[in-house]
């Protein structure tokens, strides 16, 4: 009976495992689909511009993608490339460059557009 025993609870241990692991990967896998890269959080905020048909552009994450808003202008998607802090402006054949001060914190977008360049500063 004590060998019935043991088998029964090798059989529970590896059964609780299995389960656990199955449990953990679909919930990582869940959380990834929607879970933004880290530095998407150092473009979020507001940046003025001067001398451009706009304000502002409002930096948000939504459902795991960055978007820019040109206020009174309308929205799009900023998608990752190749280059650091670059990104491309969905829809518009644009990039959007965040340059950081003293290569730490985004303080400044400049953003290029239909042949041209704006230059904002973010805003505390």
């Amino acid at each position: 009976m004590v060998r019935g025993s043991h088998f029964l609870m090798k059989k529970l241990i590896t059964l609780l495992f299995f389960g656990f692991f199955a449990t953990n990967f679909s919930a990582s896998a869940q959380t990834n689909e929607t879970e933004e890269p880290v530095v998407y959080r150092d473009y979020v905020g507001r940046y003025k511009f001067k001398q451009a048909p706009f304000e502002e552009i409002i930096v948000t994450i939504s459902n795991g993608k960055l978007y820019g808003e040109a206020v009174g202008q309308g929205s799009a998607e900023l998608k990752t490339t190749n280059e650091v802090d670059v990104l491309e402006v969905a829809g518009f054949d644009g990039k959007a460059k965040f340059i950081r001060s003293d290569g730490k914190f985004v303080d400044k977008l400049e953003l290029s557009v239909q042949g041209q360049t704006l230059t904002g500063e973010k805003q505390l």
